[in-house]
Order: structure tokens, then sequence, then C-alpha cells
């Protein structure tokens, strides 16, 4: 072991890939953001959330529903 702590940002709507990394991850830990949907607005840079809002876009994830809150 080499003593370096690794930081990877993702998306994880599965719980099966939750459940083995936290198995097979020594040390593994979940960080949980719940950002409110006017900021990720401000800063969403491709405006997806914006179109998603609009209606123009189906399945946003910040829009459509909050996936993961309810089980973490």
């Amino acid at each position: 072991m080499q003593g370096i702590d690794v930081v990877c940002a993702t998306i994880i709507i599965f719980h099966t890939v939750r459940k083995w990394n936290h198995k097979n991850i020594t040390r593994y830990k979940e960080v949980y953001l719940c950002v409110p949907i006017e900021i990720l607005v401000k800063r969403d840079q491709k405006q997806l959330n914006s179109y998603a809002l609009k209606g123009d876009f189906k399945n946003v994830m910040a829009v459509v529903g909050k996936v993961l809150e309810s089980s973490l």
C-alpha cells in the first residue's frame, strides 16, 4: 500500500456498483453533495439543466429526481 488517497467524481445510480465498491476497495468512502437546482443551473456551462427544466431534454438527473438521496 502506498498511502495515497484517490478521489473520483462519479454518479453511481446502481446499488450493485456501490456494493461492489464497498466490498472490493479498501477504505472506500462516499461523499454525497446535495446542490440546489438554482446553483446547478448557474454553474451549468452546457445548459443541460436549463434545457431539462424547459422540457427540451429528458432524464437529466438534477431535474428528474434525486436518485440516491432516499437510499443513503
